[in-house]
């Protein structure tokens, strides 16, 4: 940001003669009831197209190619002015700005001034800006100003009623400058500016005349000419440049921009500019060099190169440094401002190859003494300083003679005071500040204007310290002038001695030597602002023409020894306990803790009055915080309890596999992350990551992660997030959250018992070798670990300790008996839990019998017969099987649950085992005895010998080779079964061919019933035997071998 330094020539200042071409413009016809006419008039001779002058202002100097006007508005006099419309001027109206009104331009009744006819609208009073030959306005930040920066007022429609305020402020817009020049050199057309800042009232609707507003456009620029005649000084100039010129002007007043002193960025060195002209080098070449205002303090001067004639075949190439600077009449030399709109004529009147002599001779930009040949109504006249007798000695008024400018070294005691006189009866006063636009707020002059003396030639005012004031007390410039002329004169107002502060350039980085330095000093406010960061300091400089002292200092503050560099002088103010805690007076008048205060000076003062001649510089101290979100922590099973007392603030962070931590942090310059574990296993590691910057901010997120190959004996640690930049650190602490074990069990053969509720375990084991059939999967944040207190009895496959949060274990039974398991957390071994292991033997199936007799009984003999059994077989831990069954040709078995039923098939014996499904060793044996003869499991006939099937191998079957070879029956169960022959079934008969009645009766229904029966021989081809059985008798004979008769067995 650039302020202004207040130099030159004021506002509504004349500029020297200009030419005006003819022309006139129209007037609209049609008046809008809503708006004023107001005639503008511009009292200078405007070029607005360039022709040839003979005038000391060039026709280029006063040329106008452009002019814009600029008009705020305020419902109240008194109010804040708001930019309302802008009128603007070009020379080609195609260039006129889209968002402005065409201001036509035209000869007035005299050949020295140009006007104008506005339409502005009514209801406001108004004010009048002017700037011609520059377009390109900058604004106090240094923005360039573009058509978005205005807004013009809105009017409620069809009223003259301001229903919205315009953009932007007066006292914004009286704050633009020129854009900042980086070498360039000033050419015409010169940018001027006039003003009329006494506010013209529109607000009576009912006035229709022609209102009329008069002010002179005044240069921004001061003008040197060269008197050089070559052939007398032996000095042919080819360029002009400067060194250490402003960089830009502010318009409203006119200034130099920058600080006070200049900054190095303020001032630059222009680039030559040849020095060329129709009397260059022969006599006085005008307008040879223009520059922007600057101070005696800058150090300007003007550098001219060219060839010095050694002799008449020999030149040498050289520069000249012109400094700015007069010889008085007592023969003292006086360094000049450089001031706008002022001629500065440098005379050459010698030279050698090593020095230049010249005079130089200040001027208004006119030969006759007057400017543009306007001759104003009256003049400010001479002004006259009076010291009161009471403070003769302490105040001072001192008249440079050469300048005709008081300078008044005004003592800063109570009642002080001075007077001052002025030869004519209305001049306008204005009282300017150094330091720019911002130290206009430092009015620590007060003028008021006395009682008329009955002199109507002069004026009489009394300026005094303004009552209350306690700020700064900057360099007061006090401007008389004429309204109407614009020739004024100055007078200097100094503070006596009053050390005054600087801009002042503060390191860049902080302490840290990292980060940006967040401090400042504010000169014009006399305010050093510290954060709370370790080490934080400010440097402030002040100028003092007499020796400076620290007169006072907070404890909290340190102050350095000063550097000196001439009436300069610069010390380090440190903080020297970050920590401090200021106190200040509540309404109640009791103390209270605050973290700002803005009552605590450092005092220095002029050693020659260290009471009254003294500046307080006031320190501002501000935190440099670290804010902690605990709230949004992340992960799983995380929580945060809040510091109370001596105890930090505790993070219970799960130690669970790939759990996180997140702890999001606002801070001026970042954080970084300290552990202290205590000399314990450092399980916690920690990245920090920006999401975010702003200018003094930084948001970051601090993430914890665990280290799960050394969470084994975790403890808490401590964790301190370093503020970076200096400021106060935050500690807590995190502690491991393990939780609680659980437990979940599977057995493969799913005989072993987990009881989760009890802490018991019961287990089996095979008659040989190890079992492992139980797996135990415990569930514990950051790992566990079993130990078996018998491994004889019970004992683990594998790892007895794993990092995952579910571990299982493979147990294994190597023995029978009790043991315990003992399973623990392997971050804290405190959280553990004991199981009570219980290792079994199977055991073997149990049976209701051990055995059976199974007994076949001839159908007509007496006596039943017991032909199956069932036996209950009750099943162990394990359950069981059949591991090997009966002899399926003695016995049949068939299992139904538990209930296993045998049949006899034939005589023998044989059994049935059952094992355990589990330990194959663990059996049991049912035996089964069969006897007597059975056919297919059924009871037989038994008559003469033989033993008889009770029923039928085959029916309606020829006679064929499967009867002779037995097949029918040689299959069948129980005994070795074939076909009766024919003499067998004679025997069967009785022993005849034919059987008796009592045999028929035996037999008949009983035994056989009406049917015939093959005997496997034959009687020819053609027929083979058979027994008859018929309803009255049974006998054998032949039968053909096509029959359909019946297969009996029999065995014998």
């Amino acid at each position: 940001m650039h302020g202004f330094l207040l130099l030159g020539g004021l506002l509504l200042h004349s500029c020297s003669g200009e030419t005006q071409l003819d022309g006139e413009s129209e007037i609209p016809d049609g008046k809008d009831p809503a708006r004023q006419e107001i005639l503008l008039n511009i009292n200078n001779k405007l070029v607005l197209h360039k022709t040839d002058t003979r005038t000391i202002a060039t026709a280029g100097e006063n040329a106008i190619s452009t002019l814009d006007v600029y008009v705020f508005g305020s419902p109240t006099e008194d109010g804040t002015y708001t930019f309302q419309e802008r009128f603007a001027y070009r020379e080609n109206s195609d260039d006129l700005p889209a968002d402005t009104k065409e201001l036509v331009l035209n000869a007035g009744a005299t050949d020295n001034v140009t006007t104008g006819l506005l339409s502005l609208h009514r209801g406001l009073f108004v004010k009048f800006y002017c700037i011609a030959n520059d377009t390109q306005l900058v604004k106090a930040d240094g923005d360039e100003v573009v058509a978005d920066d205005f807004t013009p007022i809105t009017f409620t429609a069809g009223s003259s009623t301001m229903e919205r305020a315009g953009s932007p402020t007066e006292a914004d817009f009286i704050q633009y400058h020129t854009r900042l020049l980086d070498t360039d050199v000033l050419n015409v057309p010169l940018a001027m500016a006039g003003a009329q800042t006494l506010p013209l009232d529109l607000t009576d609707t009912s006035i229709s005349t022609r209102q009329q507003v008069n002010f002179k456009l005044t240069r921004l620029a001061a003008r040197f000419d060269v008197v050089n005649k070559a052939d007398e000084s032996r000095f042919t100039i080819e360029s002009i440049s400067m060194l250490n010129a402003r960089r830009a002007a502010g318009y409203f007043p006119i200034v130099a921009c920058g600080t006070y002193p200049a900054a190095d960025a303020d001032l630059m060195t222009t680039a030559d500019k040849p020095f060329t002209g129709d009397n260059a080098n022969i006599g006085t070449q005008t307008g040879a060099f223009y520059c922007y205002p600057s101070l005696q303090e800058d150090g300007g001067a003007l550098l001219l190169k060219g060839r010095y004639k050694v002799n008449e075949t020999e030149t040498k190439e050289v520069s000249y440094r012109i400094p700015f600077r007069q010889q008085g009449v007592d023969g003292q030399e006086t360094y000049l401002d450089i001031n706008n709109n002022h001629r500065y004529t440098i005379g050459i009147t010698e030279a050698d190859d090593l020095r230049l002599e010249f005079t130089l001779r200040v001027a208004d930009w006119t030969d006759d003494g007057s400017i543009d040949d306007y001759e104003p109504d009256n003049d400010p006249g001479e002004i006259t300083v009076t010291i009161p007798d009471a403070f003769q000695g302490r105040s001072t008024a001192t008249l440079d003679p050469d300048r005709n400018v008081y300078t008044v070294s005004m003592s800063l005691d109570a009642g002080s005071s001075f007077d001052m006189t002025v030869g004519s009866a209305s001049p306008g006063i204005k009282i300017v500040y150094a330091g720019g636009p911002s130290a206009q707020s430092n009015n620590w002059l007060t003028c008021t204007k006395n009682a008329s003396t009955g002199l109507a030639s002069g004026s009489s005012y009394t300026f005094k310290v303004t009552d209350g004031y306690s700020k700064l007390f900057p360099r007061a410039t006090v401007r008389v002038y004429d309204v109407l002329s614009g020739t004024e004169n100055i007078l200097y107002v100094d503070a006596v001695s009053v050390p005054q502060p600087l801009a002042t350039t503060q390191p860049a980085k902080a302490p840290n030597g990292t980060s940006d330095n967040p401090n400042s000093f504010d000169a014009a406010n006399a305010t050093v602002t510290l954060y709370r960061i370790t080490g934080s300091s400010a440097d402030v400089s002040f100028v003092c023409p007499d020796e400076m002292v620290l007169v006072g200092k907070p404890g909290w503050m340190d102050v350095s020894e000063p550097v000196k560099n001439g009436t300069k002088y610069t010390y380090t103010l440190t903080l020297n306990d970050r920590d401090v805690e200021l106190t200040t007076t509540t309404a109640a008048g009791t103390r209270a803790s605050v973290a700002e205060t803005t009552d605590n000076t450092v005092v220095f003062a002029n050693s020659k009055n260290t009471s009254t001649l003294k500046v307080p510089i006031t320190i501002k101290l501000k935190d440099a915080p670290m804010t902690l979100n605990f709230a949004a922590l992340g992960g799983s099973n995380n929580s945060y309890a809040e510091p109370a007392g001596d105890v930090l603030g505790k993070i219970t962070m799960s130690v669970a596999n790939g759990n996180t931590c997140l702890v999001p942090a606002v801070s001026m310059d970042g954080v970084e992350v300290v552990f202290d574990f205590g000399g314990n296993t450092e399980w916690l590691t920690s990245t920090v990551t920006t999401t975010d910057t702003s200018a003094g901010s930084k948001q970051q997120n601090v993430k914890f992660q665990l280290v799960s190959d050394k969470l084994a004996g975790a403890k808490d640690v401590t964790v301190t997030l370093k503020n970076k930049i200096g400021g106060a650190d935050r500690k807590f602490t995190i502690s491991p959250n393990v939780g609680s074990l659980s437990f979940s069990g599977n057995s493969s053969w799913g005989v072993d018992v987990l009881n989760t509720g009890g802490k018991t375990m019961t287990l089996y084991k095979v008659a040989s070798g190890n079992s492992e059939k139980m797996k135990i999967t415990v569930n514990s944040w950051g790992g566990s670990k079993v130990e078996s207190s018998n491994t004889s009895i019970v004992t683990v496959s594998g790892l007895t300790e794993q990092s995952v949060d579910a571990a299982t274990y493979q147990l294994v039974t190597t023995g029978f008996g009790t043991a315990t398991l003992t399973f623990t957390n392997r971050v804290d071994p405190t959280k553990n839990v004991t199981y009570n292991v219980t290792v079994n033997s199977f055991s073997a199936p149990t049976l209701n019998s051990s055995s059976v007799t199974l007994k076949a009984v001839p159908k007509n003999e007496s006596g039943s017969s017991n032909l199956s059994a069932t036996v209950t077989v009750t099943s162990p831990v394990g359950g069981y099987e059949v591991s090997s069954g009966t002899d399926s040709s003695i016995a049949s078995y068939s299992m139904s649950g538990n209930n296993c039923t045998v049949k006899a098939v034939k005589a023998g014996s044989t059994g049935i085992t059952f094992r355990n499904k589990l330990d194959n060793s663990k059996t049991v044996t049912y035996k089964v005895w069969v006897q007597g003869i059975l056919y297919q499991g059924e009871p037989v006939w038994q008559y003469y010998g033989y033993y008889i099937a009770a029923s039928n191998a085959a029916s309606n079957v020829p006679w064929d080779s499967k009867v002779s070879s037995h097949s029918y029956c040689n299959n069948k169960s129980g005994a070795a079964w074939r076909i009766p022959t024919l003499s067998e079934w004679r025997a069967i008969l009785g022993g005849n061919d034919t059987a008796s009645e009592y045999v028929f009766n035996v037999y008949y229904n009983k035994v056989f019933p009406n049917q015939y029966y093959w005997a496997c021989d034959a009687y020819d081809g053609n027929n083979g035997y058979a027994m008859f059985m018929t309803m009255k008798s049974a006998f054998v004979d032949k039968n053909p071998k096509t029959g359909k008769l019946q297969i009996r067995c029999i065995t014998k």
